[in-house]
Order: C-alpha cells, then structure tokens, then sequence
C-alpha cells in the first residue's frame, strides 16, 4: 500500500511541477506595458540604431492578462494625420498604427526568476486580416520594471515599461 501511495505522489508531482513551472514563467510578463522604444538590433542583439518603423516616439500599450490567458497590443506612431483626412490621409493613418490580440505562453524561460525566454502570441484578432491565426514568437528579457521583447524579422527591440495600477 505504501508503495502504491508513493508512485501516486511521484506522478502527481511530474504532473504538477511543470505547470507550476509555465505559470510562473508566464508570471514575469504578465501585466500592463507601456512602449518606450523601438530599435534595430544586429543578430547578436546589440543596437544598431532607431527604428523608424513608427517614428522617433512612437505611443503603444501590451497587456498580459494572467487570469484569462489573453494579449493585446496596439502601436501607433508619433506623427498621426489630423482628424479630418481624406481617403489618401485615411491609408496613411491605417499604416500608422498595429494592433492585434489573442491568447500568450511562455514557451520558455532561463535567467533568475524566469526574467528571460520566449513568449508566443496567438492572434485571434488583428488590424491586418492576414495576421490572424498566425504566432509570433519573441524573445524577452525584464530588467527592473522594463520588458524587453526581441523580434527576429525585421531585427528590432521594443522596450517596454511596467505601468503601476492607477497610473
């Protein structure tokens, strides 16, 4: 009997530990980001310079909500059209802005605390109707209360800054 109760709790635990394990990976990223900069990176992540993708000051906000599982982020650059646009003013406003959302995971974490890994967005919704369905994958990193995420294509870094509540 003694026996049978030790492999129901080596079995339980090889259950357990593992989802205890991605929560607390999904745990370091998990809240509300505000953008603070987009930059080009070479491939061994050091910066190479602005990206002007969205402009010098671009405006974004990233949420990783833990207790439904979901994501959702929106950029737009720093230098929008008025709010009276004709239909050529209306395509450049479009091209000025990027949002998506969907459900997250953290694939996989390293570093102290899980403060590094990769994290996979699954778009269920997006500005650009092609992007739904797919995944895309980057690479973090959080230092103090900035978030790091690393994109492979195009090779740019967007730094992000933890928002306290009520702020």
């Amino acid at each position: 009997m003694n026996r049978y109760f030790i492999c129901f709790l080596a079995i339980g635990l090889l259950v357990i530990c593992p989802l205890c394990y991605a929560q607390s990976g999904n745990m370091a990223v998990d809240g509300t980001w505000k953008l603070i900069s987009i930059e080009s990176v070479d491939a061994g992540g050091k910066v190479i310079g602005a990206n002007e993708w969205m402009g010098k000051k671009p405006t974004g906000l990233l949420i990783y909500d833990a207790t439904a599982g979901y994501m959702s982020v929106q950029i737009f650059r720093d230098r929008r059209p008025a709010s009276t646009l004709s239909l050529e003013d209306r395509a450049d406003a479009f091209n000025a802005y990027s949002a998506y959302f969907g459900t997250y995971e953290v694939k996989e974490t390293k570093g102290k605390e899980g403060k590094e890994g990769v994290v996979v967005h699954h778009l269920q919704g997006s500005l650009i109707p092609e992007e739904v369905g797919a995944e895309y994958w980057r690479m973090f990193k959080i230092s103090g209360n900035r978030l790091m995420l690393t994109l492979s294509i195009p090779s740019m870094r967007l730094t992000w800054e933890r928002v306290e509540k009520g702020k």
